[in-house]
C-alpha cells in the first residue's frame, strides 16, 4: 500500500514555536565544519540552520500514522529554499507544512511538503519544499546518463573531508536523529553499506562553499536548492563545483566522482 493521497493539500502547524538560540547555533556551525568561517564567530546565523526549525514541520508530516510511509525506505531527495530574511538569535518561529503533492514512480513514491517559517509579526522568515522518497524495496540501480555541469567559466571548485563522527554532531545539532544516520546495522538494514550522512549535512557544506567564495558574507545567497543523487559516509572527501552564471549551477562529487548532489541552484542576493 502507497501513501495516502488524500492527504495532500492538509496542512499542520508545529504545536510550540521554535526560538533561535546562540548555543543551538553553534553547534550547528561546528556539526558543519563551517567554525572557519567569520561571519559566524561574530553572531550571525547560517541561512541553512534554518533547517533546524523546519524540520519538525516535515517530521510531524511524515510520522503521521495515516500517512503510510515506509520510514526504513525513506530517503530525501530534493530541496529548495528561499531565504526570505537572514534568520537572528532571538528569533521565535512559528512553522506550518503542507503536503503539497504524493506521486507515484517506477521505482518508489514522492511526498513534496511545502514550509514555511514565520516571525512573531507573521512574516516569512523561510520558505522551503521538501521532497521525500519512499523506495518500493532494494532496487539495482539502472543506467542513467551522466549528470554535467552547463558550459561555462567556474566560480568555484573546493573540497571537504566528511569527519567520522559527523553524522552523530549533525543528528545533536539538527534534531534529526533518524536511525540510518547513526547506527550501522540498521542502515544495513534499510539496504545501506553503512551509516550515511544526512543529505542536509552534505547541503550545508555546498552551501558553506558558497559563502567562503561571497567573502564570508552569511546572507549571500536568497534561494539555495538541490537533488541528494547518493548517500553520502563517514571519510568522504567532496567536492563542490559551481559555475560563474548566475543563478549559479553547482554539484558535488564523492572521491570517486560520483555526484551525491546535482540540479543545485544558488540565487545570489
Amino acid at each position: 500500500m502507497g501513501m495516502n493521497k488524500d492527504l495532500v493539500g492538509t496542512s499542520v502547524d508545529v504545536a510550540e514555536p521554535y526560538t533561535v538560540t546562540a548555543d543551538a547555533v553553534q553547534a550547528y556551525v561546528d556539526a558543519t565544519s563551517a567554525g572557519d568561517i567569520a561571519a559566524y564567530q561574530q553572531g550571525d546565523v547560517p541561512a541553512l540552520f534554518s533547517v533546524v526549525y523546519l524540520l519538525p514541520g516535515l517530521t510531524t508530516v511524515v510520522l503521521n500514522k495515516d500517512l503510510g510511509a515506509d520510514l526504513l525506505r525513506l530517503v530525501h531527495g530534493e530541496q529548495d529554499m528561499t531565504f526570505i530574511r537572514p534568520t537572528r538569535v532571538g528569533d521565535v518561529l512559528s512553522v506550518r507544512a503542507t503536503i503539497a503533492s504524493i506521486e507515484e514512480k517506477a521505482t518508489g513514491e514522492t511526498l513534496s511538503a511545502h514550509i514555511v517559517a514565520r516571525d512573531e509579526q507573521g512574516a516569512p522568515v523561510v520558505d522551503s519544499t521538501s521532497t521525500i522518497f519512499v523506495r518500493k524495496g532494494r532496487q539495482k540501480r539502472g543506467e542513467k546518463a551522466p549528470v554535467t555541469l552547463p558550459d561555462g567559466p567556474d566560480l568555484f571548485d573546493a573540497a571537504v573531508t566528511v569527519d567520522d563522527d559527523q553524522s552523530l554532531r549533525y543528528a545533536d545539532a539538527s534534531g534529526d536523529h533518524n536511525p540510518i544516520h547513526k547506527d550501522d546495522n540498521v542502515a544495513q538494514m534499510a539496504g545501506l553499506p553503512r551509516k550515511i550522512l544526512h543529505g542536509l549535512c552534505t547541503m550545508a557544506f555546498a552551501h558553506n562553499a558558497f559563502v567562503r567564495h561571497f567573502d564570508g558574507r552569511a546572507d549571500c545567497l536568497s534561494q539555495f536548492g538541490v537533488r541528494f543523487a547518493r548517500p553520502v559516509l563517514m571519510g568522504d572527501t567532496l567536492r563542490v563545483q559551481a559555475k560563474a552564471a548566475a543563478p549559479h549551477a553547482f554539484m558535488v562529487r564523492n572521491q570517486d566522482g560520483t555526484p551525491v548532489i546535482t540540479h543545485g541552484k544558488a540565487t545570489p542576493r
